[in-house]
């Protein structure tokens, strides 16, 4: 945690409402000799459709700021732009992770719902938590003993 702080302090930047992460002004152009501005990097998700930005979509990652919108190049002069990136990179692919997660099990979920009119309440998970210590009582011998008569013919 504190060398996360660390860093954040090192590198002065800020996650926007739309999880691209803005950098700031640093560095020195080749040709101006005056510092590179900073700019916002988009991150990509690591899939080719519409969830993920691209060039046509005006978000296109690789921009940068006084070097046209080819988004071709392949270093930014702004030391800043590769964490930036980096970062916006890991946000993008764990929001698409959490929402393949999300999709997989919505619907396991929505099956775990309460029938209308039952009332799941503090007796009703004593007595789920009662239920499971039973079971646990009454597998873990048979388990161990299986486990036992395993071990045995496998020479173990």
């Amino acid at each position: 945690m504190k060398k996360r702080a660390g860093e954040r302090r090192q590198r002065p930047l800020r996650v926007n409402e739309n999880g691209s992460i803005g950098y700031p002004a640093g560095g020195e152009g080749d040709l101006t000799g005056e510092e590179v501005p900073g700019g916002t990097a988009y991150g990509q998700n690591g899939r080719f459709d519409s969830s993920n930005p691209s060039p046509s979509s005006g978000k296109e990652g690789l921009y940068q700021p006084g070097m046209g919108d080819g988004g071709t190049q392949f270093k930014s002069p702004n030391p800043h732009y590769a964490k930036a990136k980096d970062i916006a990179d890991r946000l993008s692919y764990a929001v698409f992770r959490a929402q393949e997660i999300d999709v997989r099990y919505y619907g396991a979920l929505e099956k775990l719902k309460a029938a209308p009119g039952l009332d799941v309440d503090t007796k009703t998970w004593a007595d789920v938590a009662s239920d499971i210590d039973a079971v646990d009582a009454s597998a873990t011998p048979y388990l161990r003993e299986k486990n036992s008569a395993r071990q045995v013919a496998c020479g173990a």
